[in-house]
């Protein structure tokens, strides 16, 4: 077993390896080594984290290193938010390839969500059995308080869609 992990090992340090290279030779343009930098950096720590429960055990990480780590990939993933439409369009994938309401070319992500949920077979007919016994009390509860610290109803709320009537 332990072979094994130390293969996957060297192979992800490999690609790490030939992916640093690359970014140094990709582009003079500083705007594309920077998200190439930056994308270098989430697969190299994102690797790690997957591996920390190892890092641990060997004796190369503390639980403060791990926290550490987590708290670096969390914060490179609010780096890379604004860039995952950019990125994700520089792939070229078609619409249908992508299979998300967010990324469509059009840019109706919301005309697409209300189309997609009309056509789900899910929502025809009557509601599921036990829908107003356990999650239908859940909601009116939520409702309920909302209104006690917003003093209106959630209904009142713009956008929200309350039934079928208001699609």
């Amino acid at each position: 077993w332990e072979g094994i992990q130390s293969a996957w090992a060297y192979g992800e340090y490999l690609i790490l390896r030939s992916f640093v290279d690359s970014c140094r030779e990709a582009s003079s343009n500083p705007d594309v080594q920077k998200v190439l930098s930056t994308m270098c950096r989430l697969f190299a720590i994102n690797v790690m984290n997957q591996k920390v429960s190892d890092f641990y055990m060997d004796g190369y990480f503390s639980p403060a290193n791990g926290r550490n780590l987590r708290n670096a990939l969390k914060q490179l993933l609010r780096e890379v938010r604004p860039m995952a439409v950019g990125l994700v369009d520089a792939m070229s994938y078609e619409d249908e390839e992508l299979n998300s309401a967010i990324g469509r070319k059009n840019g109706k992500v919301y005309e697409t969500l209300l189309d997609w949920a009309r056509r789900d077979p899910m929502n025809e007919g009557k509601v599921i059995q036990g829908y107003h016994n356990q999650y239908g009390s859940v909601l009116r509860r939520a409702q309920k308080q909302y209104f006690k610290q917003h003093g209106k109803k959630v209904a009142e709320i713009e956008g929200i869609v309350q039934n079928r009537s208001n699609l």
